[in-house]
């Protein structure tokens, strides 16, 4: 069975609106998507509804569309999984924060469902940890600046949670300036590895974005030639990757 690639710009929506136009057009017997745009990933949805296309959602789960099967991770458990990590390293009377890189929170779902799952732990905890300020940055501004000028002002901050696999980009100015912060993040990208091995970055958690795509295309073969039946839902497990262990996730 044939596949096609499409792709989107994630910091535009009119890119993806574009990209599942250009689906539509060609009558595809089944889709599998990562639907990153809220509101456009509904529409295109209630389209394909409407042309009886299956399609398999991944990475970002959407509630209450009618996709045959998602693949991914809890996003919110995710980002509990973090906060639990971050409450091992960091002493109840220090400050906390999340950055969000490059990101429209009102489009990433999954973001927030991150950002949701760790303040929620903290909630929880006896004393609850209220003390956690959320940081919003774009690849365009100056990060070095922001975050520096950030910390200096906030200099009980003593853990920075990043909800993308951009890490690297906080990792950099920490290392650069020597600002004692345990950090975490997402995800094996080579500029993650690098400040894995040195220390500055603390943990990172494996989405396995290969193994979701994988197991997407799978389901819509098993569904769409075998006739078989698919799972409604396959959440993967969050991975803890850590200086001792990251060679043994490389392939």
């Amino acid at each position: 069975m044939p596949i096609k690639t499409f792709l989107f710009n994630p910091r535009n929506p009119q890119s993806f609106r574009d990209s599942t136009a250009k689906i539509l057009k060609q009558h595809f017997k089944g889709i599998l998507l990562a639907p990153f745009f809220y509101q456009e990933s509904l529409d295109f949805f209630k389209k394909c509804n409407e042309q009886n296309i299956p399609y398999i959602t991944f990475n970002t789960l959407l509630e209450n569309t009618n996709n045959v099967s998602h693949v991914g991770q809890d996003s919110k458990q995710s980002g509990r999984v973090a906060a639990e990590l971050m409450n091992k390293v960091v002493r109840s009377d220090r400050k906390l924060l999340i950055i969000h890189i490059d990101a429209d929170l009102e489009y990433s779902i999954h973001m927030k469902k991150k950002e949701m799952g760790f303040k929620h732990y903290y909630k929880e905890q006896i004393p609850p940890q209220h003390d956690i300020q959320v940081l919003k940055i774009n690849l365009s501004d100056n990060i070095e600046m922001i975050l520096v000028n950030f910390l200096k002002n906030n200099p009980k901050i003593n853990g920075i949670y990043v909800t993308t696999s951009r890490v690297f980009l906080v990792a950099e100015v920490l290392k650069k300036h020597q600002i004692n912060n345990h950090l975490i993040g997402y995800d094996l990208i080579e500029e993650n590895l690098n400040f894995i091995r040195e220390g500055i970055i603390d943990f990172l958690l494996f989405q396995n974005p290969e193994l979701q795509t994988n197991l997407g295309i799978s389901y819509l073969i098993d569904l769409l030639i075998f006739k078989k039946n698919i799972p409604e839902k396959k959440l993967l497990p969050i991975e803890i990757v850590t200086k001792e262990n990251y060679e043994n996730f490389i392939k």
